[in-house]
């Protein structure tokens, strides 16, 4: 009797865990010079731009997104044309979840490690070969979701400090340079996550250009029944050459039930 109610005890524990049930844990924080605040702990309710909380869940580095509206789209992108929206505050996660994140999930939860890819499964480099439906079976054990399109694009390219919108992450003008891409050279290969500091968004986000594509929890078709698992992806790839993929307001999308070496995620949370 008393190994079955430990046994019963143990698979109360992993369903509890895999479901984003955590112990809340107390709230600390510490401000740095530049005034960003790092916050350990439960989610904080009130925080200002470009602040940092830590998921106690998986280690991510979450960056706050405050409310307002930005201009979302581009006059030249036949399917995202500029427009005014508004969003909630939010968090975004600094950085693409990483291999290393994706092997805890597994271990916790008894899910199958993804397909490993050409160049082998790299602890500190993104995870891949992973539908939208695993993303979000991650996001939900580790207590976030993925963000929207619009939540991406925000994040991505929205200049809080001069209100105006980029066509890059960095700025307006493409730099090879500033991107894991093969623009300049062919790579076959991903890049650890945040490996490429240049490459970083008014906020602080890291490969929001170049990579690997970013699942977004948005659908594609807008209801078209032709594309009515089509999930939008962001971000644009290493394996491509084609600078207007990396711009902020270009959009792609595939299959959400279909994995794939060049596609990757990241979470969000709030408001």
């Amino acid at each position: 009797m008393r190994h079955a109610i430990a046994i019963s005890g143990l698979m109360l524990v992993t369903a509890i865990t895999c479901f984003g049930f955590t112990a809340q844990t107390l709230q600390t924080s510490k401000e740095t010079k530049s005034g960003i605040v790092t916050f350990h702990g439960r989610r904080p309710k009130k925080a200002k731009s470009g602040d940092v909380w830590i998921n106690p869940k998986d280690d991510a580095e979450l960056i706050y997104i405050t409310a307002g509206k930005f201009l979302m789209g581009d006059k030249d992108q036949r399917d995202n044309k500029p427009r005014q929206i508004f969003l909630d505050g939010y968090w975004m996660y600094k950085n693409l979840v990483t291999v290393k994140m994706y092997k805890k999930f597994c271990n916790e939860c008894g899910h199958a490690l993804p397909f490993k890819p050409g160049w082998g499964l790299i602890d500190d480099h993104p995870v891949v070969n992973i539908t939208a439906m695993e993303a979000e079976r991650y996001c939900k054990w580790a207590g976030v979701r993925l963000p929207s399109e619009r939540e991406w694009e925000k994040a991505a390219a929205w200049d809080y400090k001069s209100n105006r919108k980029l066509r890059f992450p960095w700025g307006d003008k493409f730099d090879a340079s500033k991107l894991w891409s093969s623009v300049d050279s062919q790579k076959n290969r991903t890049n650890p996550a945040g490996d490429i500091h240049t490459c970083k968004s008014p906020y602080g986000l890291l490969d929001m250009a170049g990579n690997v594509w970013q699942w977004t929890s948005s659908k594609y078709g807008g209801g078209n029944a032709a594309n009515a698992s089509d999930r939008v992806m962001r971000g644009g790839t290493f394996i491509s050459s084609r600078i207007d993929e990396f711009r902020s307001a270009y959009r792609d999308s595939v299959d959400q039930d279909v994995s794939f070496f060049l596609v990757g995620f990241r979470g969000a949370t709030g408001p």
